[in-house]
């Protein structure tokens, strides 16, 4: 098949509310579908406002739809809620796929087809190809006539012409423009592959001379010829409609007219399936809307009595969340949080240009920062917290996961800010997951005289501010927000993204220095824990030295000290581990088990396993690494020493360390003291010894 060759469409969707013109554009849309695909579809939308009842509207349309179908036109009524009826026949051709919106528009009686806002702001931001009728008094049609000229749109509405022809075996009728047609071979066999669907004894070619052709047109055509004109969808329809060929055919012919458009190629081909793909996800927004994005954001640069309110208690709330370190009274506080309004003000300022609402959300927003500080620090000065939390510590250790975390929340918001259908709560808590936490972490930092927490929360802070700004900018842009053309605009434009990108630029640096120390620390950290397996993490603190040094101080928690002879063997293995100079300095904090556990679980033990009848004492003293148990006890068996073997195996797993026993049962013996040794042994035990034993 020729890429001039027109191909039927697979889905149309027609916007209907007036019950007089349903008829019609289904019809239409119907001639425009392929006949031999069961999957082609026409879809008869209607949408409803929120909370409007549309069951009177519908009990008309549907016995007409309902009609057309039981003829066999493969027609499905649709219902779109939306906020407005403008979003509703957008969002409706998005979600079914359409690759044409067919829209209504009636002659007034002085004559003059006015489109109105609505048909200009659907064609503006239309997801697919836009074709505009202006139905006449019958739904049939006998001749379908279309001028051919050197417009460009002229000649893309001829292939939807021959469609309609096609569908409804009418006559065709190409009408070449003498004045405005130039004659090129290669036009010439374009135009013949579009016709070439037709029956040739159907097709009327007509020559219009003279220098009114529309005068022309409109003496031969009747009230059952339908017009098929172009139109360029990129540009505004009223505009190109002033004094224009179109105008006159659309207000003057006696017959039905449509106006196509197509910006997308054809189903099928690898342009026209790129470009559909791009459109689906590209919900780009009207003018009204635009302008209605730009008032709101103009109202939510100023900060009111509620604004600063909610500032103050989302700050209290996420302060004692911090310091509780309970991470659902950390979400409570995000849930009050106010800061999207002012962030979402200047990121639209920006997107537009409007100068004056980014300027007038910076200080808002410098107002709302400087408040959650006064208030976290107050609260972290008056109120018990002697050291950081963990949720603290994790906002004042900035890594680019947190900077990914502010980038997805400034995604968040500007699309539910831009979409009505998305509650914009969602999008205020992203922000504020992304803000609050680390500025109250500031405050707190600076009540507990800990710089090294505050820098670190202001840089994640900042870097949270300019990767949502950046973010919400990014699909501001993608929905069709552009800042005006003026040259005071521009200026102001570029300086604010220089300043907000230069800052960018700082933080992203800090961060990564921040991040590579933070990884060098886990090296050294598991590295050494590696070595003392015995050891419990508590804490790490490095410092650069000169050529390339390193000052580590682990702070482990143990059962015995760790010698300075083995913290030196450890430092020079990690240093030759590393290939850097590492100082190395390791605190101790000794871990004391009760007492009282243990000789529990000997007494259990000896009673319940070894079945002894009585123990008169029981001593357990701590070696290296050993627990050594000296017990004196009264049995009417003996007690060999497998059995004590046995013993000190089992309590050695239970209390996962070394067990040595020492027992007094009429004679002292050990797991290791040989039968006949017994006697010869009997008079010093040696408790400190792991080798040997005496008996008694």
């Amino acid at each position: 098949m020729s890429e001039q060759t027109p191909r039927y469409l697979q889905k149309v969707v027609v916007p209907i509310s007036n019950p007089a013109t349903v008829p019609h554009m289904l019809q239409l849309a119907s001639s425009l579908i392929d006949p031999d695909d069961d999957d082609s579809r026409v879809y008869a939308l209607t949408v409803s406002i929120e909370g409007e009842s549309t069951s009177e509207r519908l009990s008309h349309i549907e016995p007409i739809v309902n009609a057309f179908i039981s003829q066999g036109h493969r027609i499905e009524l649709v219902t779109q809620i939306a906020s407005s009826i403008t979003r509703g026949i957008l969002d409706g051709a998005r979600e079914h796929g359409a690759e044409a919106l067919i829209l209504g528009v009636h002659k007034p009686d002085k004559g003059q087809v006015k489109l109105g806002s609505l048909v200009e702001n659907i064609i503006e931001a239309a997801p697919c190809n836009v074709l505009v009728y202006r139905p006449a008094e019958s739904v049939k049609f006998d001749c379908v006539a279309v001028p051919i000229d050197n417009n460009r749109s002229n000649q893309a509405a001829l292939r939807t012409a021959c469609l309609l022809a096609k569908s409804n075996e009418a006559i065709f009728s190409p009408l070449y423009i003498q004045r405005d047609y130039t004659y090129r071979k290669d036009k010439e066999q374009a135009i013949r592959a579009t016709l070439d669907i037709l029956d040739p004894h159907l097709i009327k070619k007509d020559i219009i001379h003279g220098r009114d052709p529309a005068a022309q047109i409109l003496r031969q055509v009747d009230d059952n010829d339908l017009l098929v004109l172009g139109f360029s969808q990129k540009s505004n329809l009223d505009s190109q409609l002033e004094g224009d060929l179109t105008s006159k055919l659309l207000n003057d012919a006696p017959g039905p007219v449509l106006i196509a458009s197509q910006i997308f190629q054809e189903r099928g081909t690898v342009v026209g399936t790129l470009q559909r793909t791009l459109q689906h996800w590209n919900p780009a927004m009207t003018q009204v809307e635009r302008n209605e994005l730009v008032w709101q954001a103009r109202k939510a640069a100023r900060a009111g009595i509620d604004y600063s309110m909610l500032i103050l208690l989302s700050a209290a709330l996420a302060s004692i969340g911090l310091m509780l370190n309970s991470v659902a009274v950390i979400i409570g506080a995000m849930l009050v949080a106010p800061l999207m309004s002012p962030l979402g003000a200047l990121a639209t300022g920006l997107a537009t240009g409007q100068l004056d609402i980014t300027r007038r959300a910076v200080v808002t927003l410098l107002q709302g920062v400087l408040l959650a500080l006064i208030i976290s620090f107050v609260m972290g000065s008056v109120l018990p917290l002697d050291t950081p939390t963990s949720e603290m510590l994790a906002r004042g250790n900035p890594s680019m996961l947190d900077a990914a975390v502010a980038l997805v929340s400034g995604l968040v918001a500007a699309f539910a800010i831009a979409r009505k259908e998305i509650p914009v709560a969602l999008a205020g808590v992203a922000i504020a997951a992304a803000l609050m936490p680390p500025v109250c972490t500031i405050g707190l930092g600076l009540a507990l005289g800990n710089p090294s927490l505050a820098g670190g929360a202001t840089l994640l802070f900042l870097a949270n501010i300019l990767f949502i700004v950046v973010a919400q900018n990014v699909i501001f842009l993608w929905i069709g927000m552009r800042p005006g053309r003026r040259q005071v605009t521009r200026r102001g434009v570029t300086v604010w993204w220089t300043l907000i990108l230069g800052l960018l630029v700082i933080v992203l640096s800090l961060i990564i220095a921040l991040s590579q120390r933070a990884g060098i620390e886990q090296d050294v950290r598991d590295y050494l824990l590696t070595q003392l397996p015995l050891a419990q993490f508590v804490d790490i603190e490095t410092d650069d030295l000169a050529d390339n040094g390193l000052d580590v101080t682990l702070t482990v928690r143990a059962q015995e000290a760790i010698s300075a002879q083995r913290v030196g063997e450890l430092e020079d293995d990690i240093s030759l581990a590393f290939r850097r100079p590492i100082d190395l300095e390791i605190v101790t904090l000794l871990a004391v088990s009760p007492r009282d556990n243990l000789e529990q679980v000997m007494l259990d033990y000896l009673r319940d396993t070894m079945q002894v009848a009585r123990v008169d004492s029981l001593t357990i003293t701590e070696g290296n690494a050993t627990f050594f148990v000296e017990a004196t006890v009264r049995s009417e068996q003996e007690i060999t020493p497998q059995e004590i073997q046995q013993a000190e195996e089992a309590l050695s797993i239970q209390l996962e360390r070394p067990v040595r026993f020492f027992l007094v049962v009429q004679q002292f013996v050990t797991s290791d003291t040989p039968p006949e040794e017994t006697e010869e042994a009997d008079s010093n035990p040696a408790p400190e010894s792991t080798d040997e034993a005496d008996s008694e």
